[in-house]
Parts: structure tokens; C-alpha cells; sequence
């Protein structure tokens, strides 16, 4: 799904939507930028592995692996390539 889509759906799912009437546009943009600052947060807990129940079997070329994803993740939200 296109960010554009994604966007449109959550949106769409607002209860003024769903009532006939059209979403504010400060409404919307306060609404997407606070989904943004939830996945930057849910990343950032993914680096500090907040999220990842380590195992006896995980190697550190894995967690190497894992934080690197994490900050690929990361850098491109902030550049608002995500």
C-alpha cells in the first residue's frame, strides 16, 4: 500500500469521516504526524532491543544485523522517506 493509501485509510477511519462530514486538514496532519512519532518511538525501542527477547542463539553478527536494520529504519523516517 502507498503511503498516499495508508494515509487516506487511517484517515478514513476517523468517526467525522464515517459521519458524512470531511476531516479537518489540521485534524489530519496532527492525526498522521502522531502515528509518525509512534512508529519513531516503536523503532527506537527496536534498537535498544526493548522488543527482541534475546536468545541463547542469537550471535552478535545477528544483533550487529538487527541494530543496523534499526538504524536504516530509523534514518529514513527522519528524512521522511518512510
Amino acid at each position: 500500500m502507498a503511503r498516499r493509501e495508508w494515509a487516506r485509510k487511517l484517515i478514513d477511519k476517523q468517526p467525522m469521516a464515517r459521519g458524512g462530514d470531511s476531516v479537518d486538514g489540521n485534524a489530519a496532519i496532527k492525526l498522521l504526524k502522531a502515528e509518525h512519532a509512534r512508529a519513531v518511538r516503536i523503532v527506537k525501542r527496536a534498537k535498544r532491543l526493548e522488543l527482541h527477547g534475546l536468545r541463547d542463539t542469537d550471535t552478535n553478527e545477528f544483533l550487529e544485523g538487527y541494530e543496523a536494520a534499526c538504524v536504516d529504519i530509523l534514518a529514513a523516517l527522519t528524512k521522511g522517506r518512510a
